[in-house]
Order: C-alpha cells, then sequence, then structure tokens
C-alpha cells in the first residue's frame, strides 16, 4: 500500500525461505511482481499459490493488483 515494492518483496522472499508452502506469500509476491510489470513472474507465482489455496484463483480475477494483466490469455488461463 505504501508503494515499496522492494522492500515488500524481500520480506515476502524471507517469508518463503521459511515456510515454502506459505501459500500467501507466494500470492503477495505475485502482486509485487505485477505491479512492478514482470508479467510472466508475475503468473508463475500466482500459479503456484493457487496450487497450494485455490482461493487466490477468485481472488486474482479481481485484485486491482493484477489490473495490467487481466486481458492476457495466459492470467485468463490460470484464473478460470
Amino acid at each position: 500500500k505504501l508503494g515499496d515494492y522492494d522492500k515488500a518483496s524481500f520480506y515476502f522472499k524471507k517469508t518463503l525461505e521459511i515456510d515454502p508452502k506459505y501459500s500467501t506469500g507466494f500470492y503477495n509476491e505475485a502482486c509485487i511482481e505485477s505491479l512492478l510489470g514482470n508479467k510472466n513472474k508475475s503468473m508463475d507465482l500466482l500459479n503456484k499459490a493457487i496450487e497450494l489455496d485455490p482461493k487466490y484463483k477468485k481472488l486474482a480475477k479481481n485484485d486491482d493488483d493484477f489490473i495490467n494483466l487481466r486481458d492476457d490469455p495466459e492470467f485468463k488461463k490460470i484464473v478460470d
């Protein structure tokens, strides 16, 4: 929310080192990568989050952090 994506990314990555099955960490990192314009990395992380917890499929559809990906066919495959 503060726009310090590098700092947020650092902490999410640290969290995932501690718990590599923490779906929320993958989801939040996917949001950050999307906001930074890293489309492929964002979708890879989102896929991992959804594998761990399918609820993120529905959340991602309406999350403004993914607004720049909504028209991408690959993103649509992931969330549909």
